[in-house]
């Protein structure tokens, strides 16, 4: 025998059903403003290879992404992209052979290139830094440190910043094996 509903039940279902639709249209239009939902982005854009973080208090710029250079080779110089605003800028560097080299310019050497102007420098680098998570890491300086004993990044940030119109080589030392670098520059505003 089939269940039989009376007209007072159906009337309660009915109520109930009506009272969760005029609920979840409230909610809708907790959201809806001008036609449209109201929604909030947070987080990090990241766009041609360039990610902003913190509204603008540091960028991270991809300068040249998995180059290949030849056994015993100097790469061209690659710009660093800087506008001398920076307060601090950072080298990154992913390379998969070793040994190698970096070579920046700075406002004395405006035609060469010198290991001195980071820390720390890579000059003949032992090791390889293949995964991007987990880079080389450099402070840039942007001029000869000279006979400056630096010992920490702490320290290398007390000295006076560098010349903006900044390029980057990188050379790699290996014998047999070509390199695949990618670089990244860290730029920073205090």
């Amino acid at each position: 025998m089939p269940n039989r509903i009376t007209t007072q039940q159906l009337f309660d279902q009915y109520i109930q059903m009506n009272q969760k639709l005029e609920s979840m249209e409230e909610k809708l239009n907790s959201v809806i403003e001008n036609n449209s939902i109201n929604t909030r982005l947070t987080g990090s854009i990241v766009e041609n290879n360039r990610m902003n973080v913190n509204k603008n208090k540091f960028v991270i710029e991809t300068i040249a992404n998995a180059i290949t250079i030849p056994p015993n080779t100097l790469d061209s110089r690659i710009q660093m992209g800087l506008d001398g605003t920076e307060s601090e800028v950072y080298i990154w560097i992913n390379i998969d052979t070793f040994p190698w080299r970096i070579y920046t310019n700075y406002a004395e050497l405006i035609s060469g290139s010198d290991s001195h102007t980071t820390y720390p420098t890579f000059i003949n680098v032992q090791e390889a830094y293949p995964n991007i998570p987990d880079p080389a890491k450099a402070f840039f300086i942007g001029h000869r440190v000279g006979n400056y004993e630096i010992e920490n990044f702490e320290m290398a940030k007390e000295i006076p910043l560098y010349y903006p119109e900044a390029d980057l080589r990188v050379q790699n030392r290996n014998e047999t094996e070509n390199a695949t670098v990618t670089i990244r520059i860290v730029r920073v505003w205090r």
